[in-house]
């Protein structure tokens, strides 16, 4: 009974891993397909082809590679560095069959993506080239591989600079440097300065590019990379010669012919060569021009390198067209125009192409050809000038970006140096902390009493003018109470002899005083504007700024609202108020009623209590 029941469970047991294991081999698929598996016969054969020369060790480490994703890595970098020695053709065939055998994942399948649209942007076929970039851009962004998105970036604004739109092809280059900048790969920064020197100098802004180039080719230099430098120099000598400096165009141009040569760069040459076609062009010597354009031509032909196509193509024509070889410039014209319209490629050469083929048509006297041509030249500068005004907007912006990413770069290549001048710092200011820590103590304590005495005497200052200003406060405010009482005893004296004649005027007749001089008697009782004028400034003395707050929060108070509600603050009654003003006791309770509701209280609320805490 045991042993039964020991077999069962051990069979539940052995079902249930297997169970686990392939839910998790399911879950894991897409992170790690075919984990454990030898390569196939098509694999092998194909692992044999694009084995490097001279490494027997290769196809034995890759055949030995259990693991397909590990395995697959080792064929890609093999596969990329083989691209870069054959023809383009070749290599397009070389990818088809790796996507046929390769493991399904989105590395691989982003590669293939990549190294194609690399392909068929070196074959002037750009539409496809530009969908290709964007497959690859957008697998690249779903497994977050951040090299590949920056490469791509790059590769997709070299297409839409070969078609004329720079202002897309730079948008790519900022997204490219800041992925770059953001993994502090200065090497990938670099390298997309260059094509943004491309770019600029497809603008015209041709000193920008030159500063772009510099900058690159410095730092290849520092790095012993002769492969870019050699790029960067032929493109140096292309700017040079936009800026008519022809001495440092031909200097850098032959240099880099140099360095092609010696790294057996066969794309690179053709480029070169044709540059120093374009030199000989401008000294007129149209034979040997002709002899170096075609044999730039040719090399990049061998290579399957269509990017300068049009522009060698214009290039002999213009040298046939010069040597009045009519027949021959007008082929290499037409050539070249065909060519841009198969390929989508747009540039200055195209335009210039037209120009030619317009004057060369009016010296046959070929007029209608001549027309259409001149047509076509006049739609293209047309849509190039809208296309150049549209870029002429964002220049500001241009030359800003490339302000703060020439800064970033300085930074980034001081940064080493910088490193070790802060060690240095540090242990000299470790030094001179114990050094001057210690007078610190010192002079700390010295201040400390110095603080203190300063602060003991401001706050003895302080608290004298407080007192002072104060008192002075209360002397205004009793020298407004004297002036306040003095009014009201006044008009106190002179109600008295106002009463005193009325009564004589009723008894004694005889003895009554004329009409004008009992006018003068009552006016002077009344407050006047002397009298206002000197209680309002020793207000203000006593009461500072209380007048101009009461006008700007009431600012509907009448003077003789005013006159009250001053009154009633220096704490008069209603009697003598009246007195003060020279008004009758009844008239001086309406007025504070009207006041009273001017002031929106309530019914409740004394206008005394008001006053006193406003």
């Amino acid at each position: 009974m045991k042993k039964s029941l020991l077999v069962f469970l051990k069979f539940v047991c052995i079902h249930l891993t297997v169970f686990l294991f392939s839910n998790c081999s399911n879950n894991d698929t897409k992170k790690k397909p075919l984990l454990h598996s030898k390569p196939s016969k098509e694999l092998v054969a194909f692992i044999k082809e694009i084995e490097p020369k001279d490494s027997g060790e290769f196809r034995k480490v890759v055949n030995e590679t259990n693991y397909a994703v590990e395995r697959d890595s080792i064929v890609r970098n093999t596969l990329s560095q083989k691209g870069i020695s054959i023809p383009t053709e070749e290599y397009l065939n070389l990818l088809e069959k790796y996507d046929a055998l390769r493991a399904p994942i989105e590395i691989s399948s982003a590669f293939v993506y990549e190294e194609k649209a690399y392909c068929y942007l070196r074959l002037a076929i750009l539409d496809s080239a530009e969908v290709l970039g964007k497959l690859a851009l957008d697998l690249y962004k779903e497994i977050d591989n951040k090299q590949g998105m920056a490469r791509v970036s790059n590769l997709i604004a070299a297409v839409f600079g070969y078609k004329g739109n720079f202002s897309n092809s730079i948008k790519y280059q900022n997204e490219a440097y800041q992925i770059f900048e953001s993994l502090n790969d200065s090497a990938g920064m670099y390298s997309t300065l260059i094509e943004k020197g491309h770019s600029l100098f497809g603008l015209e802004k041709f000193k920008e590019a030159l500063i772009n180039y510099t900058s690159s080719y410095n730092y290849y230099k520092t790095k012993k990379d002769t492969f870019n430098m050699s790029d960067v120099l032929c493109s140096i000598g292309s700017t040079y010669y936009q800026l008519e400096n022809w001495k440092a165009s031909e200097e850098a141009t032959q240099k880099a012919l140099e360095l092609k040569r010696n790294i057996d760069d066969e794309v690179g040459l053709a480029f070169c060569l044709n540059s120093l076609g374009v030199t000989q062009m401008r000294k007129k010597n149209w034979a040997e021009a002709k002899d170096l354009i075609s044999k730039a031509r040719e090399t990049a032909h061998s290579v399957s390198e269509y990017r300068e196509e049009t522009t060698m193509l214009y290039n002999l024509g213009v040298c046939e067209m010069e040597t009045n070889n009519l027949k021959e410039a007008k082929k290499w014209f037409e050539e070249g125009i065909a060519y841009s319209k198969k390929t989508g490629m747009r540039d200055d050469g195209i335009l210039k192409t037209y120009e030619r083929l317009y004057l060369l048509y009016e010296k046959e006297s070929d007029y209608k050809l001549a027309l259409q041509n001149y047509e076509s030249y006049v739609s293209i500068k047309d849509s190039m000038f809208n296309a150049k005004s549209t870029r002429m907007v964002n220049e500001l912006n241009i030359k800003f970006d490339l302000k703060n990413k020439e800064i970033e770069i300085s930074r980034l290549s001081e940064e080493k140096r910088i490193f070790q001048l802060q060690q240095i710092l540090l242990i000299v200011l470790i030094v001179a902390i114990f050094l001057i820590s210690a007078l610190i103590l010192v002079f700390q304590r010295l201040k400390n009493r110095k603080r203190k005495l300063i602060f003991e005497t401001e706050k003895l200052l302080k608290q004298n003018q407080l007192e002072a200003a104060l008192k002075e406060i209360e002397y205004n405010k009793a020298v407004l109470t004297d002036f306040t009482s003095n009014l009201i005893d006044r008009n106190k004296v002179i109600s008295e002899l106002e009463f005193k004649l009325l009564d004589t005027e009723i008894l004694s007749p005889q003895l009554a005083i004329d009409s004008e001089s009992m006018f003068s008697l009552v006016q002077s009782k009344l407050l006047t504007n002397q009298d206002w004028t000197k209680f309002k400034l020793l207000f203000e003395k006593a009461f500072p700024e209380f007048i101009s707050n009461l006008r700007n929060k009431y600012t509907d108070l009448t003077s003789a609202e005013e006159r009250i509600f001053l009154l009633l603050k220096v704490k008069n009654d209603t009697r003598e108020m009246a007195d003060a003003l020279g008004i009758s006791i009844e008239s001086v309770r309406k007025g504070k009623y009207r006041l009273k509701k001017k002031l929106n209280l309530r019914e409740e609320e004394s206008l005394d209590e008001f006053i006193k805490n406003f």
